[in-house]
């Protein structure tokens, strides 16, 4: 039952993101705000999925930034880690973000001009793409919750689901790195 209802969500995911794709499109006879939307969901998966790949290596370097170069401890410490952590978080997203913006966007301005039926046509695939992304970026996030603050109350609605088992699997191989000694320096 949790397999046919993990499918069934992530299938109604992906139609959320083709309607609201091809209705934005149409509105503005524009595909470049659904190609933006999708480099948008693209970069901040990168992002975090870099970051639960090498967290062991991210947090050892932002505990040794706080304590060696700023010479902070205490809740100051802690705050400027977690300042730090998503600092780093969205320094990467932007970049990625706007990397890929000014690379792919310029190879499809000439498409805004284009016929209702290939807007229509382009925004579904974009929509497809971003609502595969939005679960991927929950998958991430939802494994890194069990691996991490919920290890004791784990979310297995997804369990049975192929894609989150290879991702989870994949995650959980290169954080094998990621011991009890760093997370309690991170945030004692």
């Amino acid at each position: 039952m949790n397999e046919i209802l993990s499918y069934a969500i992530c299938f109604f995911i992906i139609i959320l993101g083709v309607t609201e794709s091809v209705k934005r499109s149409l509105n503005g006879r524009n595909v470049t705000f659904a190609l933006e939307r999708v480099l948008y969901y693209i970069s901040i998966f990168i992002t975090i999925l870099i970051i639960a790949l090498k967290i062991d290596v991210i947090i050892k370097g932002i505990t040794k930034i706080s304590i060696s170069y700023l010479k902070l401890d205490g809740i100051y410490g802690d705050v400027c880690k977690i300042a730090l952590l998503v600092g780093l978080f969205f320094l990467l997203q932007v970049s990625f973000y706007v990397i890929s913006k000014k690379i792919i966007i310029p190879m499809f301005k000439g498409l805004n001009k284009a016929n209702s039926v290939l807007i229509v046509i382009l925004s579904s695939i974009f929509g497809i793409v971003k609502g595969i992304m939005s679960i991927l970026i929950f998958f991430v996030a939802l494994i890194m919750y069990n691996n991490t603050i919920g290890i004791y109350n784990r979310v297995d609605l997804f369990s049975n689901n192929k894609v989150y088992e290879k991702l989870s699997s994949e995650i959980a191989q290169n954080n094998s790195d990621l011991t009890d000694e760093i997370v309690e320096n991170f945030l004692p």
